[in-house]
């Protein structure tokens, strides 16, 4: 748990956190993943 957390993934969701996907210039997908 400690791993992803550390990654910058959410533990709740699975899901990567809005400032990781920033991060790595996908901000672009937030909405998307907002939606599903």
């Amino acid at each position: 748990d400690e791993y992803y957390e550390a990654r910058g993934w959410n533990l709740e969701t699975g899901h990567p956190t809005e400032e990781t996907l920033i991060k790595l210039s996908l901000g672009y997908t937030i909405p998307d993943f907002m939606k599903r």
